[in-house]
Formats: C-alpha cells, structure tokens, sequence
C-alpha cells in the first residue's frame, strides 16, 4: 500500500499532529459531495445501529446523550459503541463507556472529575440483543485474577476463535464503577476473559456489555503489519469495508494467547476512521502512540451485507449455473419487503437475489443440492410493492425446491432464497435458461394491444387490423402453466378476457394465429 503521496509517513507526534490536521482538511472536502449519515437509525445484522454526533444540544457534562429509538426509556438494551473521527474529524482521546440516567443512555468520558464531553466527538452505537451472547458481565472477586476478569458465558469456553467484543457499561450494576483505562480481551487457554492493558488489578463490580461472535464475513481479527500500519493507524482490508465509507464497525482489542506474536498491550484510547484517498477503514490509536506489528483487533461489521435485505439483492443471471450461500444469522425481511405476497416464505433468515431478463426465457432455479428444508419465491415489481410470480416449498427431494417461471425480456424480478418456517443454513441455488422459440418480441410489433396494464376483473386484447383467421389467446402463468385459453375471430378487433379468477401475479398473454406467435407481459392485481 502506497501512502507517499499522502504524508503519512514519520514518527515524531508534531508530525502526527500535522499528519491528522492535513487528514481532516481532506475529509473535509469530501463531506462536501458526501455527508454521513448522522443519528440514522438503521436495522443492522445484529440490531439497530446508528452514527451519533456529540453536539451542544445532546451533551451535558461529561456525557453525550444518544437519543435514538432503539435505545430511548430502554434500560436493557445491549449498546455497544466505537468513537468514529470521520463523523466530524475530531479525536476525542479518551477512555469511554456508557451509562443510563433512566430514560437515556449516553456515552461518557471516564475520566472521574471530568465535566465535558468534547463537542462534536462521533461514534458509531450498535445495539445487540441481549440474551446467549450477548450479555452484562460484571467482575466479581471469584472472577476476577490480578488484572482480568474471565468470562463464563455461551461461546467463551474452550473456543480460542471466538471474537469477543466489549463495552463498559457504568449502569450494568447496583454500583457503578469507573473505568478510565483501555481495556482488552484475551484467552487464558480454555477461557475468555477481560483485561486491563496497563495490568493493574481489575476493578471489582466494573460491568461490561459483552458479546460473542463467531468468525464470519461480518467478524474478523484485524492484525497490524508493517504492510498495513504506519505510525498510529493501521489499515484494514476486507472486501466488505474496501470503498464503503457508509460501513459502521466496532473494535476490541484482542491480545490472544500466551505465546502468540498478537500478545501485545495497547493502552491508548482507539478509533476508526475512513481514509477517502484509500477507501479503506483504519485502526487509530487516539494518542498518537505507533500501533506495534501484531497488534489485533477484532472488528464486527454493524451492516448489512448484499444480499441480506431486499434494498440490497446479489445479482444473478443464467450464466452462472449455481451460487451459494447462507442464511443462517440474518434478520428476516419479509415484512419490509413485504414478500408475504408468496406463500413460501419463512420466518428466518434469507437471501436476496436480482435477476434481470435478458431475453424471453424460461427460467428454472432449485435448491435440490442442498440438504435442509428450504423455500424459493420470484417477485416482480420492487420492495415493498411486490407480486408474485411464483414460488415452491417441497417439490424437490420432499424438502427442497424447485420452480420454473417465464421471463420476460428487460424485465427484472427477485428472487427470494429462504427456509420453511425459522430454519436455516447454507445452501446452493442453481439457476438455468431455455430461451423461448417462436414468439415474436412484444416490443418490436403493434399487430395487438392491451389494456388496462395491469389489470383486475378483464384485460381488453384489441388487434389492430381485423383479419378473417381465428385468434388464439392464451394466459400463461410464471411456470409455464396455461390458465386461459379463448378462441377469437380474427374479424373482431376488440375482444374482452375475464380474469376475475385468475390469482395476481405476472403473465404472458399470447395470441397465436397460423404459425405465428406474439405475446405481451400482463400484470394481474385484484
């Protein structure tokens, strides 16, 4: 990573300083085209997240008040929270943590005595259920050994790969301890546990939001390098953070294991920021001390990936054959986007994907590879306002599924990869396309109309030059399946079709006369 250009480079903290002063004129001018979003509340992987702004109208004292719904007269939410320079390009260089006044929580500076938060300080707030996890853990004197507190909690035992992610919380108990120090994780050989990075004793009732996450693309270890890191920041590269500078992260510094290269302490307040001449988030230590080789954090992303959420489908198209992936951990969306309008869809969690017709084609996708009870359903229209096109619980191996659906050029429709009821898992989705043959593009001929489009109880099928030939017409649904057929007199222009009985969905209205074939998409909602 080449940062010559960019005067990173230097040791001296007067040219640090400098360093961050330049930095923030930067970033200063790309919020001119590009603005944060601000105390933004947004459903994220794991729950509610949100930026905040420490400004004059949220501070008091030495707190910021967060103000958000999620966390609003909510004295058991689990709020876990990362100071963030590029809200507004202020380092606050300060040890933090989070308290409750019984109608807010806000975040605050630990420093006892201390009697202001420093104005306009941003921070990304994410709230994670509690309950598993997802946790309080407070220090107790059984739990406590010289300068840490081992944690006993689901996932923390005998797994050396958990990322454990903390928050200290000064209303987690009856007492309210102050924590004006940096704290870590690490493992003791068999458990996790929570540490003081200047190794004084551990502060009996100090309380701590804790949550355990499994390694995944949303949770990751970040290891410093001399590659990544110059001086106090320390680049990450993730394909899902690369150019994202809407992604909101959390960190915990993790020490590891005895014996390994990552056992280092790192007292300094940290940060992230994003460096918009790299497109990359970075690891900052606050109070300029450099960042040592092997120094790791553990990051969890607060958002949603592709594909997790309607607004964000995968894209897929015939050519690929097959795509895989996983279900299991992401937040069900069929309420949002309003996917009810199918019968197969479940309560867990899915993913989206965005299929775009490139001709007329009759397209087939299943789950028959994969081994769990599974749901597919196709859309058309967009989120929130969608119709069905077709979907299929069990039609393959009695717990898979398969379904065909008729494409229709330039069109493109969503295709929903689920579980029956609240199961879960990953899966493969294979897709393919047999071009239709023989029908002529709706586009390219006038020889008939319809209208209205869409349509309730009737579709009115006007040809536009009367002819002696009997007409053919013909409803066909997504799958392929004839539901209306009428015969015409090619001499009657006009004719009217009854679709009171046909369900709402999309469909191919084709009309057949000699051996030619035309067809127009119709689109039917009662």
């Amino acid at each position: 990573m080449d940062r010559a250009n960019y005067g990173l480079f230097g040791t001296h903290n007067s040219t640090l300083k400098l360093m961050k002063t330049i930095y923030a004129l930067l970033f200063c001018i790309f919020l001119l085209g590009s603005q944060l979003a601000v105390n933004a509340q947004t459903l994220g992987f794991y729950g509610p997240y949100h930026t905040h702004l420490a400004e004059a109208s949220t501070n008091l004292g030495h707190a910021t008040y967060l103000s958000d719904p999620s966390v609003d007269n909510n004295p058991d939410a689990l709020v876990f929270v990362t100071a963030n320079f590029s809200v507004d390009n202020i380092f606050v260089n300060i040890y933090s943590g989070i308290w409750y006044n019984g109608a807010e929580w806000s975040i605050y500076d630990e420093t006892e005595g201390s009697s202001i938060m420093i104005e306009n300080s941003g921070w990304n707030v994410g709230v994670i259920e509690r309950g598993g996890s997802a946790y309080i853990h407070e220090a107790t004197a059984e739990n406590i050994e010289g300068n840490y507190s081992n944690l006993d909690s689901p996932g923390v035992t005998d797994n050396a790969n958990a990322l454990v992610f903390i928050t200290h919380n000064w209303s987690g108990n009856a007492s309210g301890v102050y924590v004006n120090r940096a704290t870590g994780v690490w493992y003791n050989g068999s458990n996790w546990a929570i540490y003081n990075e200047d190794q004084e004793g551990f502060q009996v009732e100090a309380a701590f939001n804790t949550f355990v996450a499994d390694p995944s693309e949303h949770a990751f270890q970040h290891v410093a390098t001399e590659e990544n890191t110059n001086a106090d920041l320390s680049y990450i590269d993730h394909p899902l953070l690369n150019g994202n500078p809407d992604a909101r992260i959390l960190i915990t510094h993790n020490w590891g294991e005895i014996g390994q290269a990552m056992n280092i302490y790192n007292t300094s307040p940290n940060a992230v920021l994003y460096d918009v001449i790299e497109e990359q988030w970075v690891i900052t230590n606050e109070n300029l001390m450099a960042i040592d080789p092997n120094t790791t954090f553990n990051v969890l992303i607060l958002n949603l990936l592709p594909g997790e959420t309607c607004s964000m489908p995968l894209p897929i198209d015939c050519t690929m054959g097959s795509v895989t992936g996983s279900t299991i951990g992401v937040p069900n969306d069929v309420e949002s986007a309003d996917a009810n309008e199918c019968e197969s869809v479940g309560d867990g969690g899915q993913i989206w994907y965005s299929f775009e017709a490139t001709e007329d084609a009759l397209v087939t996708i299943s789950t028959c590879s994969s081994i769990w009870d599974t749901r597919i359903s196709v859309f058309s229209g967009s989120c929130g306002g969608f119709i069905c096109a077709g979907s299929d619980d069990d039609s393959c191996n009695e717990s898979q599924s398969s379904l065909e659906f008729q494409a229709v050029e330039g069109e493109t429709y969503m295709i929903y990869m689920g579980g029956y009821s609240d199961y879960e898992g990953e899966f493969v989705l294979d897709i393919s396309c047999v071009p239709n043959v023989g029908v002529e593009e709706s586009a390219v001929n006038s020889d008939f109309a319809i209208y209205p489009n869409p349509a309730r109880n009737s579709v009115t099928v006007e040809l536009s030059i009367s002819q002696s030939e009997q007409v053919l017409i013909q409803l066909i649904d997504m799958t392929g399946r004839v539901v209306v057929t009428e015969n015409i007199s090619g001499d009657k222009p006009v004719h009217s079709l009854d679709i009171s009985a046909v369900a709402n969905g999309i469909y191919s209205l084709n009309m057949t006369q000699s051996n030619r074939v035309l067809s127009k998409q119709l689109v039917i909602a009662h």
